[in-house]
């Protein structure tokens, strides 16, 4: 009975910091902050939820982070000028149209003078200029996943430099998850507590 008690301890406050950490994510990002690209700091940023505008998405720099021939995301450079040759804004997206552009240019056209004669057909296709709205986080995971991705972006040939800031495309703070891991750990504690209470009781001579 008593390591069953110190499990539910131990579970309750695991939900307890997780759904804490969500809220404070929640309650930070309540709307994606709209910020241009040249007043961003990718070693500051405002806040984990942004709207960033004035960028161009540079598809003939992106790479696929799967690493297969079966393409679901890419890594795209959002830059404020298409000249500029070091990176400090890479987007995860999972842009169906961007895909679909990068897979026929990359794995399907044989040669090299195919491949100009589709990018010079394309020109729109590869600088996309719109607002890039999505999520960075400084959780240990989401830390350990943006170093992932940076070995990723360099081993893929990206020059990066200083500080590089990851953002996930179409990602939202957590709404309820958080709401519902903090009722869930409150629920165990309450039940951790009359438990123990009960084993008190049990265990006291009358």
């Amino acid at each position: 009975m008593d390591r069953f008690r110190f499990t539910l301890l131990a579970v309750c406050l695991v939900l307890l910091y997780l759904g804490q950490a969500d809220l404070r994510l929640f309650f930070a990002n309540t709307q994606p902050l709209e910020i241009p690209i040249t007043e961003l700091d990718p070693s500051q940023p405002p806040q984990e939820w942004m709207e960033i505008t004035g960028g161009v998405l540079d598809l003939a720099e992106a790479i696929s982070t799967s690493g297969t021939l079966e393409v679901d995301a890419l890594l795209v450079p959002l830059v404020a000028d298409p000249q500029q040759s070091s990176f400090h804004i890479l987007v995860e997206t999972h842009d169906q149209a961007m895909v679909d552009t990068f897979t026929t240019y990359y794995f399907n056209l044989d040669t090299y003078k195919e491949q100009q004669e589709f990018r010079e057909q394309n020109q729109d296709k590869f600088l996309i200029e719109r607002p890039v709205v999505g999520m960075m986080q400084g959780s240990l995971v989401a830390s350990s996943n943006q170093e992932r991705l940076r070995e990723l972006a360099e081993e893929g040939g990206l020059h990066l430099e200083g500080e590089v800031l990851f953002l996930s495309e179409g990602k939202e703070p957590p709404r309820i998850r958080g709401f519902l891991f903090v009722a869930l750990a409150l629920l165990g504690l309450w039940k951790f507590a009359a438990m123990t209470k009960k084993s008190t009781s049990a265990s006291t001579p009358s």
